[in-house]
C-alpha cells in the first residue's frame, strides 16, 4: 500500500499505481527467502556439512570459551607487535646518532679541530638513550 500510495506522488493514475502491490508482495517473498538462506547459513555448522571436526568445535556453541581465549592471545600479539615496533623505532634513532657521531669525529679529525670532537661525543652520548629505552 505504502508503495502505490508513493508511485502515486509521482503523477501517475491509481490503475498505473496498482501493479506497486504485486511488485511489493514479491518482494516481501524474496525478503522471507533471504532471511530464510542467511538463518541457515549463519547457523554453527555441523559435521553433517562435510565440515572438519575441528571447525565443528571452533565454530560451534561451545566456542565462546575458545573464542574468548583466541581474543586475549590475538591482543597480547598485538601489544608485543607494537612493543616491537617501538624497539625497532629506538633502535633505528640510535643507529642514526651513533652514524652522525662518525660523521662528526670524522669531519673533527679531518679539519684538524679537537673542539669539535665535543659534537660527535654528544651525539654518541645521545645515541645510549634510545638503545637503554628498547632494550628496557
Amino acid at each position: 500500500m505504502a508503495r502505490e500510495r508513493g508511485s502515486l506522488e509521482t503523477g501517475v493514475t491509481p490503475g498505473q499505481a496498482r501493479h506497486e502491490r504485486v511488485v511489493a508482495a514479491v518482494e516481501t517473498r524474496a525478503a522471507e527467502r533471504v532471511h530464510m538462506i542467511a538463518a541457515y547459513m549463519g547457523r554453527p555448522p555441523a559435521r553433517a556439512d562435510r565440515v572438519d571436526a575441528a571447525a565443528v568445535r571452533a565454530l560451534g556453541e561451545e566456542s565462546k570459551d575458545l573464542l574468548s581465549g583466541v581474543r586475549t592471545e590475538q591482543k597480547r600479539q598485538v601489544s608485543l607487535a607494537e612493543r616491537a615496533s617501538s624497539r625497532g623505532l629506538s633502535l633505528g634513532v640510535a643507529a642514526a646518532l651513533a652514524a652522525m657521531a662518525e660523521i662528526l669525529a670524522a669531519a673533527a679529525a679531518a679539519h684538524g679541530r679537537p673542539a669539535w670532537l665535543l659534537w660527535p661525543a654528544t651525539a654518541a652520548a645521545c645515541a645510549i638513550l634510545p638503545t637503554v629505552m628498547a632494550l628496557i
